[in-house]
């Protein structure tokens, strides 16, 4: 519940689990609802732990049908730009943000990031990891986060090979890993080619400061 107008993590996510999913997701754009779980945790890590949300002009790429956007501005952010190339995905975003009352903070923007332009304080991303997609899809988001915003949240595949990997990309973009801050995400059978029902894999939550 809310505690000197504080909403709880357990509170936000029971918000968060009132959102609606894609209808038809795209595999070759690698569309994988957050569960709420990892969600609430990013997003209390980025408002708890360093101040990142609270009055701040929110950036998310790739932002979805909206469940980092609205945990976002229903934590204060300033305002939220909500950023995918996926029509239909911003569509469903602007009636969970109506459900949530939180629809007069949040700026939909049906485009391709590469073409975004607009600079915020924080940018939460959960980018394709580049498996189905077009490889290292990843890396562009994170070039593009770098450039648009002071501090960065991105989630990426967990292990040390591509923790070494992202460090040195990071660094060679003039930023720098804060923390690298295990998770884990649950993926349901959305797609004909799963196999089981959820799957839950280890991810890492990279913190990221422009230097």
């Amino acid at each position: 519940m809310k505690k000197n107008n504080l909403i709880s993590k357990k509170h936000l996510r029971i918000l968060l689990e009132q959102l609606e999913q894609y209808y038809t997701p795209d595999f070759r754009l690698e569309q994988y609802p957050l569960d709420t779980r990892c969600a609430s945790d990013i997003l209390y890590i980025a408002f708890f732990n360093f101040n990142d949300i609270k009055n701040k002009i929110v950036i998310d790429l790739g932002c979805g049908t909206g469940i980092l956007s609205i945990g976002a501005a229903l934590l204060g952010a300033k305002k939220v730009f909500a950023v995918d190339i996926d029509k239909e995905s911003i569509e469903i975003g602007k009636k969970n943000a109506l459900k949530l009352n939180v629809n007069k903070k949040i700026k939909w923007v049906n485009l391709d990031i590469e073409f975004f332009k607009k600079k915020g304080d924080t940018v939460l991303q959960n980018p394709p990891f580049g498996i189905r997609s077009e490889k290292h899809m990843d890396l562009k988001f994170l070039e593009k986060a770098i450039m648009l915003s002071k501090v960065c949240y991105s989630l990426h595949k967990s292990g040390i090979k591509n923790r070494n990997f992202l460090t040195n990309f990071i660094e060679n973009l003039n930023a720098k890993v804060t923390h690298i801050i295990p998770l884990k995400i649950n993926i349901p059978q959305i797609y004909n080619f799963h196999k089981k029902k959820n799957v839950e894999i280890d991810v890492d939550l990279y913190r990221i400061i422009k230097i």
